[in-house]
């Protein structure tokens, strides 16, 4: 039998049952209490109670945080994931309830970060909430009535520009590179140009998968899930052996991505090449095509699996080598 009484200026409904945990809720008029008190005990005799207690008490930033320990580890893209939850929980959605969030609160969430952030980068925090919140039905049993973010609609990405860097970019790059305090970064780029490997790819790099004598390097932990061996060119295994190993064997000593993306900040402003390190694997792709490769060889040196998206992103073929092509 609920117990209702007067507590302050609001009636306190209390239900206790040796069957079911204390349930507590207040109101402000009487009858709201009266009638809720009848609707949930009904509910609790048919099983059909849904405690939200456990998921108002737990906010966004401490279920990241849980996914971010117990989830994450498992994942290929461990770091780089790890690192998008630390800047997630900083906002101030972060702070909320997950039984309080709601569509509109995410919608909201991503109208205020549009000015100042990626549509992708946006869509990719969405998608850690919804992660995170599958998690905590499934993996935490907590109860919530539906998992908002997957309600939540993605934004629309604009598309790759297919930017590539000329050889006179290429060169004023590599001359820049020269003042940098990041002394990998020189490595890094032309790992990227004459590779086509992903920044991710080139900064797991252990001296281990280097082949010096066949002239190849052995990518773990890809994108695709899949460990490639690619090709890898004179110029950029010379600049591979001129860099310190670390402890745990890698050529690239790089903290986070963050690190990476000020250095290259600082090599796009003092070489005046206003280009993405992403732009170093449109390049090869294109430089790749225009000396004969076929899109088969150029994917499987890429480790692209869908040859309609290396055509779409990254293989951009300049009109006059196509005019060169019709005069021979």
């Amino acid at each position: 039998m609920a117990t209702i009484r007067k507590h302050k200026k609001k009636y306190q409904v209390i239900i206790r049952r040796k069957d079911h945990p204390h349930i507590y809720k207040s109101f402000v008029s009487s009858e709201a209490a009266r009638e809720w008190a009848r609707d949930t005990e009904v509910n609790i005799e048919r099983g059909l109670y849904a405690n939200l207690n456990a998921a108002m008490s737990m906010t966004l930033k401490n279920l990241l945080e849980s996914y971010r320990e117990n989830v994450t580890p498992t994942k290929r893209g461990s770091k780089e994931e790890s690192y998008k939850i630390g800047k997630l929980i900083r906002f101030d959605i972060a702070s909320s309830a997950i039984a309080k969030l709601t569509v509109l609160k995410l919608k909201k969430f991503q109208k205020a970060l549009q000015n100042t952030h990626k549509e992708s980068t946006i869509n990719k925090y969405v998608s850690l909430i919804k992660m995170a919140l599958d998690y905590a039905v499934n993996d935490l049993d907590i109860y919530l009535p539906k998992n908002v973010a997957s309600q939540v609609k993605r934004l629309k990405e604009s598309d790759w520009s297919g930017e590539i860097i000329s050889k006179h970019e290429e060169v004023k790059l590599v001359q820049a590179s020269y003042k940098s305090k990041a002394y990998w970064l020189r490595a890094a780029l032309i790992m990227g140009i004459d590779t086509g490997a992903r920044r991710s790819e080139i900064l797991r790099l252990r001296k281990q998968d280097l082949d010096v004598i066949n002239k190849t390097a052995t990518l773990r932990e890809t994108k695709n899930g899949e460990t490639r061996v690619v090709g890898i060119t004179s110029r950029a295994i010379q600049e591979l052996l001129k860099l310190p190993i670390s402890p745990t064997g890698n050529f690239f000593s790089v903290k986070s991505p963050n690190q990476f993306k000020f250095y290259w900040g600082q090599l796009k402003k003092w070489s005046g090449v206003n280009k993405t390190f992403k732009s170093t694997r449109a390049t090869f792709s294109t430089r790749a095509a225009e000396s004969g490769w076929n899109h088969l060889d150029i994917a499987s040196q890429t480790g692209h699996k869908d040859l309609n998206v290396l055509k779409k992103h990254y293989t951009f073929i300049d009109a006059r080598y196509l005019a060169k092509k019709l005069d021979k």
